[in-house]
């Protein structure tokens, strides 16, 4: 095990060590990884709640380019989709932190000792919807902007759903589908032919002989 293991394993031991935190950003100077040190200081501005916008922006830069190898290993990022918090109607969120947890041979999947399951790393709320409707336990890179209930696949509001509009039929003038799909006044389609109107009731021979 070489000096940055032993840090991050100091890390996974106590991940809010200050002390542990600051000699890792020793450590990443020293061999010349800069940014990475800049994603430090903001995860934990994230994590104190303190990061403003222009750090919002500069994290999610940063979390694309930082070694995600270190990324996964010092994230301090809470458990979701947790069977427990499921069981419970998310009453209490999952005790379990990813940075507390025990390593597997995967550096992106470890396990909760709660639940005994597996827990997945992803670095986009779109991958963890993809876990998330498989019923497994996801922990959420701190970078992309959340917002509540967003696990939740995206549900289509009502009249966005604009069917094709109907090829125009000759000698008849075009009418826009409403939100529902159906035309105001719906004409006949061009394939099918339109009612004749009906024939008038023929006079009897008396009738045309007194003209009535």
């Amino acid at each position: 095990m070489d000096d940055l293991d032993l840090l991050l394993e100091r890390l996974r031991t106590d991940p809010d060590d200050p002390e542990g935190r600051a000699v890792l950003a020793d450590w990443l100077l020293e061999h010349d990884q800069p940014e990475a040190v800049t994603w430090l200081e903001l995860e934990d501005a994230h994590h104190r709640g303190v990061l403003d916008l222009e750090g919002r922006r500069r994290f999610v830069e940063l979390d694309k380019r930082v070694d995600p190898d270190l990324r996964t290993r010092i994230a301090r990022t809470r458990v979701e989709n947790c069977t427990i918090e499921l069981r419970a109607k998310f009453a209490y969120p999952c005790p379990e932190r990813w940075a507390e947890m025990k390593p597997t041979a995967d550096p992106r999947q470890r396990m909760c000792a709660v639940c005994d399951k597996a827990v997945h790393f992803v670095d986009t709320v779109e991958e963890a919807r993809q876990h998330a409707v498989r019923d497994e336990c996801v922990a959420i890179s701190p970078a992309p902007e959340r917002h509540p209930h967003d696990l939740r696949p995206p549900v289509p509001l009502p009249g966005t759903f604009m069917p094709p509009p109907r090829p125009p039929v000759p000698g008849k003038p075009f009418m826009p589908p409403t939100l529902d799909g159906i035309p105001p006044n719906p004409e006949p389609r061009g394939d099918v032919p339109s009612e004749e109107p009906p024939e008038p009731p023929k006079r009897s021979w008396w009738q045309r002989l007194f003209g009535s």
